[in-house]
């Protein structure tokens, strides 16, 4: 079971397909009784606006489709967990997510090769900690 903060970047009633220009956050504080919040956001803004609005609504995990590696490294590095390359209704994975399922065996993006068979990480991660690996010895 996942607690905290989640935003999950969409359009519509789906994950919006790119973090980087998507103009709607829904908010779900899963230690409050509350339920979903959605705010939206100017799709110009930049990264430190967005991550401005993600920190008062003091969201820690951030559930999208594809987000571009610059994005992606700011939010990691301010403390906020990325779960990028899904795709499909946002009710859904936010279920699926609080349940602790494995989102990307069931809401994967599609035609994404980010993901290796048999490995988690995306594929720019995999190769960040290939040399990691091997010098290790």
């Amino acid at each position: 079971m996942n607690t905290g903060t989640a935003g999950y970047a969409c359009c519509g009633i789906r994950i919006a397909p790119v973090f980087d220009v998507s103009d709607t956050l829904i908010v779900r504080d899963r230690s409050a009784a509350e339920s979903n919040k959605r705010l939206y956001i100017d799709p110009e803004s930049g990264i430190a606006q967005r991550y401005e609005l993600m920190k008062s609504h003091g969201i820690d995990t951030l559930i999208c489709g594809a987000v571009s590696r610059e994005y992606q490294d700011y939010l990691e590095l301010k403390g906020i967990w990325v779960i990028p390359f899904l795709a499909g209704d946002v009710f859904e994975i936010q279920r699926a997510y609080e349940q602790g399922q494995a989102l990307r065996t069931q809401f994967y993006m599609p035609g994404c090769r980010c993901l290796g068979k048999r490995n988690e990480l995306p594929m720019r991660r995999r190769k960040q900690y290939a040399g990691f690996r091997r010098n290790r010895t």
